[in-house]
């Protein structure tokens, strides 16, 4: 018997693409809302044929593997210390700056993108996701703990029994997130607003797909188009026309910072966000205002930008 509720992620950076860097229990990630596809395949049906009735055997073809998670949205523990969660980001296309003592930035690129390898450990069954590239999603709802809501693709590689690595003691590193509310969210402005923010998602957008083919075998990132939606509490239009920035299509900043102590400061910044066709909407009987999100191009891959500090 196999338990549902027994689950181990491994994750580290390829030095080489699709060559296994061999992660240990040192290597573990915090995550929840696991969803695993073991196999994702196309069915080739041959259609041969026959004097008879009845159905010809299909191929499966294309082989992958994908897998889903959310990872809490908080820091390293050390202002200019990577988190642990690092390599994932870096493995959906951001890359990585570190300023010593200060900061952590994650922006998106658009050419040499890093590679990881995932491996999830089901109760003592390993599937590896060699490869690995993604997209993810930031979130954050009022009165909810924020997340990184990542979506990976991997080559396929067979399904194996592997025992469960003790990774306790690396798990209790990662730093816990802390609920989104006036005293932790100090800083959400949107067109140099302070909104009162109700819920913000930011989907980086990446275009993943998996190619096989003679000689070459990979996951790759062939897009991004970085969107997102927000809601937050209406305002006058003294205080702020919204309806006639969308109308415009005007573009302007958006600044989330989360976070009070140094170590676990998360912060978000887009310097040019359009709006899109705004809607009214009842939260709790009150009057809040809704809106899609396009994340545009500054000077170039500086759609938004991930900093922990």
């Amino acid at each position: 018997m196999k338990l549902t509720n027994k689950n181990i992620i491994l994750g580290m950076l390829e030095s080489a693409y699709a060559t296994d860097p061999v992660p240990d229990a040192t290597n573990a990630m915090l995550v929840s809302n696991l969803n695993l596809a073991p196999m994702v395949a196309s069915d080739q049906p041959r259609n041969r044929a026959f004097a008879n009735f009845g159905s010809s055997a299909s191929k499966l073809a294309q082989l992958n593997r994908t897998l889903s998670f959310s990872v809490e949205m908080a820091g390293s523990g050390a202002a200019g210390t990577a988190p642990l969660y690092g390599p994932l980001l870096r493995a959906c296309g951001l890359a990585e700056t570190i300023t010593a003592s200060t900061k952590t930035a994650y922006a998106p690129i658009s050419a040499a993108w890093e590679s990881a390898v995932l491996k999830h450990n089901r109760d003592a069954l390993m599937h590896g996701l060699l490869g690995s590239r993604g997209s993810l999603s930031w979130k954050m709802q009022r009165g909810q703990l924020p997340t990184l809501d990542f979506s990976m693709t991997g080559l396929f590689g067979p399904v194996t029994d592997v025992a469960m690595a003790d990774v306790i003691s690396t798990l209790a590193n990662f730093v816990d997130s802390v609920e989104v509310n006036k005293v932790n969210t100090a800083t959400c402005t949107l067109h140099g607003y302070a909104v009162v923010l109700e819920s913000l998602s930011i989907d980086l957008g990446n275009k993943v797909g998996f190619r096989d083919r003679p000689n070459a075998a990979s996951v790759d990132i062939t897009d991004r188009a970085v969107v997102g939606n927000i809601s937050f509490e209406a305002t006058t239009v003294a205080a702020k026309d919204w309806v006639s920035i969308a109308k415009a299509n005007t573009l302007g900043a958006l600044q989330v910072i989360h976070g009070t102590t140094a170590g676990n400061i998360v912060q978000l910044d887009a310097p040019k966000v359009q709006i899109g066709v705004p809607a009214y909407n009842d939260v709790d009987g009150v009057l809040h205002l809704s809106a899609p999100l396009m994340l545009r191009r500054n000077l170039g891959d500086d759609e938004v930008t991930y900093t922990v500090k």
